[in-house]
């Protein structure tokens, strides 16, 4: 029984070549390397470093090119693509890409990581010999950092690791582990999705509570923002008040009535519109 595993980086030596590529030795085992994953000029009796997996026909198979994660170590690795009925597939710096069980990701397909999203993986084996890719969530939280007080409404950045019950949980560029309850999110976020937000709550254990909606004046600026666009796309008038039913200000600019006439608030101060019989209306500059 051969002593080669998929997964793993071994020093073979060249033991034949032919027009195709390269057989590869270790005592009686053998792999071939292909052309196309070799460093060209190889020779006869050379020792060479690969990588071993399995081609698209389910043979062991060798390549040199370096692998960004193997049985024994851990990597983010990028998603190409998903298939609902198998899982996603990741690039692990190799020309063939690594599944990811569909077994292993959430249940609800929009938790499920999109192309570009990252998840931190191993490889693992099945009971065949094949190769897939697994999450590790304790290797994740393993290099975790405390939340110092400093980092208290600070603004970070992270990957969701887990999709837990009642929100998600991520780990910042900086390694704090933050849960975002779905509640702070203004849409659901999926696995491997980059976030960005502000830490709202330090706990005693070191993980830290974010919130991914901006802060009271940033929102109210951008709602301003967004009540001024308006405006200037209807001829700087809209018969949208602050004594409007809350439905139809929701249906028009996807605001509570609290928020809109917080932001209509600042805008009036601002002096950039007026209110006359009904009608919100750009106020026009004296000459």
């Amino acid at each position: 029984m051969s002593q080669l595993m998929a997964g793993k980086q071994y020093d073979l030596t060249v033991y034949n070549t032919n027009d195709y590529g390269y057989t590869l030795k270790e005592g009686d085992d053998e792999v071939f390397l292909h052309t196309k994953e070799a460093a060209s000029g190889l020779k006869i009796g050379q020792v060479v470093t690969v990588f071993l997996y399995q081609d698209h026909g389910g043979r062991l198979a060798a390549t040199m090119a370096e692998p960004l994660v193997t049985l024994d170590s851990f990597a983010w690795l990028k998603v190409v693509g998903t298939r609902g009925r198998l899982g996603a597939f990741l690039s692990m710096g190799i020309q063939k890409d690594i599944l990811l069980s569909r077994d292993d990701l959430p249940e609800k397909f929009s938790h499920w990581p999109k192309e570009g999203d990252e998840i931190y993986c191993t490889l693992t084996t099945d009971k065949k010999g094949r190769l897939f890719a697994k999450m590790s969530l304790e290797a994740v939280e393993q290099q975790a950092v405390f939340a110092e007080d400093e980092m208290y409404n600070a603004d970070v950045s992270g990957t969701v690791y887990k999709i837990a019950e009642e929100g998600v949980k991520i780990i910042t560029e900086n390694r704090i582990i933050c849960f975002i309850h779905e509640s702070e999110m203004d849409e659901p976020v999926r696995l491997g999705q980059k976030v960005k937000g502000r830490i709202t709550f330090l706990k005693a254990d070191g993980t830290a509570n974010m919130s991914l909606k901006p802060r009271k004046q940033e929102a109210l600026q951008t709602d301003a923002e967004l009540i001024y666009s308006y405006l200037e796309h209807n001829n700087g008038a809209m018969p949208i008040h602050d004594k409007s039913s809350p439905e139809v200000i929701k249906s028009t600019f996807q605001l509570s009535k609290g928020a809109f006439k917080r932001a209509l608030g600042a805008l009036l101060k601002e002096g950039k519109i007026e209110q006359i019989d009904g009608w919100t209306k750009i106020k026009k500059t004296e000459q």
